[in-house]
Parts: C-alpha cells; structure tokens; sequence
C-alpha cells in the first residue's frame, strides 16, 4: 500500500499543480498551492523506501519457502549500532556472518551474548530469516554484507613476541597487516588467498594504453550539462505562466512547479542519454563527443539494457541511502556486495576497436 500511494504522489503532484497554481484562487483553494511540494517528497523518498521494503519483505517470504528451518551453533557479535550472528559448523568453525536487519532499540532482543545456537532458514552466505524458535516467536531478516562485516580480534600472550589470534592455539611467525581497510594476520610474504579482481577499463589497464582520464571528466560534465539543458526547457515549456513570473520576480515560494519539472525533466533525459542511447550505441552524448565508449569493469564487455538500467536505478538509489544509513539507527541498507561493479569505466573508441 505504501509503495501504490507514493507512485500515485508524483502523478498527484502534477494535477495540484495544475489545479491550485493559478490566477485568481482565493479562500481555503490557496492552500492547495502547498500540496505539491509535500506530494512530490513522497513520490520520491517515500517510493524508494517503499520499494526496499518491499523487496526485503519478499526476500524473506523467498527464504521461508526454498529453504527449511535448520539449527545452527552460532557466535553473537555487537558494536552496538550493528549486530551479527555467525555461524558456526560441527567443528565450530565460521561458515558466514550475516548482519541482523535491527533498530538501535532492538539490539540484543532476539539474541544476545548468551545465545548459543539460532533457527535459520535460507542460504547462509546471502541472506535468510533468523528465529530462536522453529519458525515461531519474532522473526529477524539477516543478510550477508561485504562492506559491514564483524570486528575481528587478536591478543598478545604476555611475554610473547608474535600476536596470536583468537582462533588459533599457536600464531607464530604471522604479523598484523592491513589490506584493503582490513587487518588480518598473515605470514610476511605470504601471498594474497584472494587476488583482487582486475578491473576493465581503468586507469591503469594494459589493455587500453590510450589517456582517457580528462576525456572522462569533460564527458561526464557535458552529459550533466546536456540533461540540466534538456529539464530547464521541459520546466519553461510546461510550467504554468504564473510560476514563470514568480521565478523573474525572485518569488521562490510559487516558483515551486519550475524545480518540479526541471527534476522530472532531468530525470527523463538521464534515463533516455544514459540507459536508452547508451544500450544501442554504447555511449553517451558527453562520452560520444571526446570519443570513448562504456565497458562494465567486471567482464570488459559493453553493458547491456538491463545492466544500465540497474545502475540508472542505483544512481538514485545510493545518495539518500547513504544519508539514512549515515544517520538512521536502522543501519545498512539493502545493496549489491560489489558495488564498484555499478560504476561503468569509459575508454577511447579505438583502444577497443
């Protein structure tokens, strides 16, 4: 219901809009010129939240009818923003740790320090619903998440000279070193247990020896500036004639409608430049007019319809995201495990030839 209220928002806002912004309302109409303001808020921010929802929601349905209830030994992990459980085989040894989808005011609730073992249903490195009971009680969405993973813990034995770490009887010979953000023990010169994966396109890919990077900045700057171009024509083409002259005269408060249908206009242009045109040439207009092309920098192949229309979906998606999840107790949001997949590399038109 909330996702069907806040899509119907954006085409409500347009009809306000046009219904209340005009000459000649008086009375209890004027206060109809404050709708749309609120109704297209909703649209957007209430339409994506609404979505995630839903899609957690049938993510856990998913999970509760593919897997069955299984009991797994597990270890209780909390910062005290963020929690995780994880789970443990016979040997007790880490199969995953998943991150509980918890508000601050929740932590600890379901499970705690001195839970020992957890029913879970679905797949243990992706995601699934967590129960202290099978199937009963209150039910928790957990997933797999390689940007929040849990603390890791090493000592020192007092006079020893090697840390050890917290699962091992004897660490001897390995040192603390860090890695891509992350410390771990390891032995000097003991080479990487997974390579970093090569990324197609970049900067310092052999395979395209072409200098792209000030063509990929000048690319991307005409493509904002044609989308802008393309949403202040649409606002000036089919914004009301009184919401014109209130922008001339610096009246912001009734200049509303003009930001309305430049954001839409702006949008519509993206979506044409960026997923449509892109699909069938490759490129974008900015990209196209300093020669490069678009590869995905996971497979260096172009990116098809459905791949750029999942990172169109993405671009909107990450920004307010971050926000929420940078000050809402709530904490991660849901979102692809690599998500520098999501960020297209561009390289000379040649090069690929």
């Amino acid at each position: 219901m909330a996702t069907l209220f806040s899509a119907a928002c954006g085409p409500l806002a347009v009809v306000a809009v046009n219904k209340f912004d005009q000459p000649g309302i008086h009375g209890a109409a004027k206060a109809g010129r404050f709708l749309p303001g609120p109704l297209f808020i909703v649209f957007v921010f209430g339409l994506m939240f609404a979505v995630t929802f839903l899609w957690i929601h049938g993510r856990r349905r998913k999970a509760l009818k593919r897997n069955p209830w299984m009991r797994w030994p597990i270890n209780y992990i909390s910062t005290g923003r963020y929690e995780w459980v994880e789970l443990l085989d016979g040997n007790r040894r880490p199969v995953s740790a998943l991150i509980l989808n918890t508000w601050s005011n929740q932590i600890g609730k379901l499970v705690n320090h001195r839970t020992t073992e957890i029913w879970f249903a679905g797949d243990p490195r992706k995601y699934g619903i967590i129960s202290v009971n099978e199937g009963g009680g209150p039910l928790r969405y957990a997933y797999y998440s390689a940007a929040r993973q849990p603390p890791s813990f090493t000592y020192r034995d007092p006079g020893a000279d090697q840390p050890r770490s917290s699962g091992e009887p004897d660490a001897g010979g390995y040192e603390m070193q860090r890695e891509n953000g992350r410390v771990m023990m390891k032995r000097p010169g003991e080479p990487d247990a997974e390579a970093k994966p090569k990324r197609h396109g970049a900067l310092d890919d052999p395979d395209y020896p072409s200098p792209r990077k000030l063509r990929r900045a000048l690319g991307f700057a005409l493509d904002v500036l044609i989308h802008l171009a393309i949403g202040a024509a649409v606002a000036f083409t089919k914004a009301p004639e009184s919401a014109k002259d209130a922008l001339l005269h610096s009246d912001w408060h009734h200049a509303v409608p003009i930001a309305v249908f430049t954001v839409l206009g702006l949008l519509a242009a993206s979506f044409v430049n960026r997923v449509i045109i892109q699909a069938i040439v490759h490129t974008t207009l900015g990209k196209a007019v300093f020669g490069l092309v678009a590869l995905r920098p996971d497979t260096g192949r172009y990116p098809s319809f459905g791949r750029l229309l999942a990172i169109w979906l993405m671009d909107l998606y990450i920004p307010p995201a971050f926000v929420v999840a940078f000050c809402s107790p709530a904490g991660d949001l849901p979102g692809p495990a690599r998500i520098e997949d999501y960020i297209l590399t561009a390289v000379q038109w040649r090069d690929r030839r």
